[in-house]
């Protein structure tokens, strides 16, 4: 494990295949990056494809509460908006994950995907994951942080408002205290052409209810892993992930490569002697000469550009300029 701290693409890599014993994956999303185009077929890629679950066979229930569509990833897929309430669900939960381990002993482990968790009441989350939790189960929790957990969701018969008290967690403190994995989704604006920082997109998204062009984009997107060791630690990376090549980059290794990609670009385009050939009739190039020239001309009023005055104004006088220095009213400062 001490080569995965070192190394955070293994890690990341090991936590996709279930390599490592985790119980509670919780995975936060929000409308610019949903995990459904993202991180979920990520880990169901690498549970599938990967050579050491391919011994010990991998069971994936999803339990949706928002997919109409069964993914095509999963084995078994319950409709969790037909139960009244959340003991049903667990009830139906429970008989499949004992079915499930009945049918064979080749089973390595069960994984269980909730693609929205919002649906259940936060007073019924710990024994929604209690009654779950298993050596062989590892639980898949979506929480999207675009929901106000406030509101009465009166459409999903799930989700019910009791009596809180002020001291009583919300959903996302709770998720965040017990789980041992989180992953957290955003959009990588710097391959998007129509959307140009993160205050535009929060202003679109918050302000105007616009959802621009080039969101949920699953070739290239940004993940946030916040991984907690035994020793009671957390480690924090960034990552920019692929999801077409299956291909992980460190945000910071990225940035890097970003910045030296443009200096090279800029560098190309300043000594590239015979990109003005044949488009003008007169010499738009300067020699090596003329730069350190241009270089060496000092232009006026940089002294007020210094910021070392604390701000001061810079005036210098001409011999022409009628000053009287016992007159208060004409002082130029």
């Amino acid at each position: 494990m001490a080569s995965t701290t070192h190394n955070p693409t293994v890690l990341l890599k090991r936590l996709f295949s279930l390599k490592d014993t985790s119980p509670l994956y919780l995975i936060i999303d929000s409308m610019a990056q949903t995990a459904q185009t993202s991180v979920l077929h990520e880990i169901a890629f690498h549970t599938k494809n990967n050579t050491h679950n391919a011994k010990n066979n991998v069971k994936i229930i999803y339990i949706s509460f928002e997919t109409s569509n069964t993914p095509s990833y999963c084995d078994e897929f319950i409709d969790a908006s037909r139960f009244t309430s959340t003991k049903e669900l667990l009830h139906v939960l429970n008989s499949v994950l004992e079915n499930g381990k009945k049918e064979t002993t080749d089973i390595y482990r069960i994984l269980l995907i909730v693609d929205s968790i919002n649906y259940i009441n936060n007073t019924e989350i710990t024994e929604f994951i209690q009654a779950i939790f298993s050596p062989h189960t590892t639980l898949c929790v979506v929480y999207h942080k675009d929901i106000d957990e406030n509101e009465n969701h009166t459409n999903n018969p799930l989700y019910h408002q009791k009596h809180m008290q002020s001291y009583y967690p919300n959903t996302l403190k709770l998720l965040k205290y017990i789980a041992t994995n989180i992953f957290e989704t955003f959009p990588n604006l710097d391959t998007n052409k129509y959307v140009a920082d993160e205050e535009e997109l929060e202003a679109c998204l918050n302000d105007k209810f616009i959802v621009p062009r080039g969101l949920n984009n699953y070739q290239s997107y940004n993940l946030t892993l916040t991984n907690k060791r035994k020793s009671g630690r957390s480690l924090i990376f960034e990552f920019v992930i692929d999801s077409k090549t299956h291909s992980y980059i460190n945000y910071s290794d990225y940035v890097r490569d970003r910045k030296q990609d443009r200096a090279t670009i800029s560098d190309t385009s300043m000594n590239n002697q015979d990109m003005f050939n044949g488009l003008t009739t007169f010499n738009l190039n300067i020699s090596d000469k003329q730069k350190r020239a241009k270089e060496q001309v000092e232009l006026p009023y940089l002294e007020a550009q210094n910021f070392n005055s604390g701000g001061a104004i810079v005036y210098e006088f001409e011999k022409d300029d009628d000053y009287d220095e016992e007159d208060p009213y004409e002082d130029p400062f």
